[in-house]
């Protein structure tokens, strides 16, 4: 007689890309296997796509823009988002990213001249 134990890894095979599933006439879900990314909705003559928690990723003139985004977020509303979520009370504003711009590159300019300086008098 033989023993086998049983396997300590299980695995889940997701199909090779999510299925996106119209299931509202403006509304579409992106769901692979058992995992559900998010959605797209159709409101105002623009497509606004959210991910798995709710949060929007941004708005998109088309719905393959819009779904591009649910999959792999890159926007700068979704990036923002995230700052906020990890940041919550860091509100950048347009005057604050120029002011952070202006001493990055003072910083920059300084440590650059310390480094001349210190190699003329080397």
């Amino acid at each position: 007689m033989t023993l086998t134990a049983p396997s300590p890894f299980t695995f889940t095979t997701l199909s090779a890309a999510p299925t996106w599933t119209q299931v509202a006439p403006t509304l579409w879900s992106a769901v692979q296997g058992t995992e559900f990314h998010g959605t797209v909705e159709y409101a105002d003559y623009r497509f606004t796509a959210c991910d798995q928690v709710g949060s929007v990723i941004g708005t998109f003139d088309t719905l393959d823009d819009a779904q591009t985004q649910v999959l792999h977020p890159t926007g700068r509303a979704y990036l923002n988002q995230r700052v906020g979520t990890l940041f919550p009370r860091l509100h950048i504003t347009p005057a604050g990213r120029f002011t952070a711009l202006a001493a990055g590159i003072a910083a920059t300019t300084a440590a650059a001249m310390s480094l001349m300086t210190g190699a003329l008098h080397s």
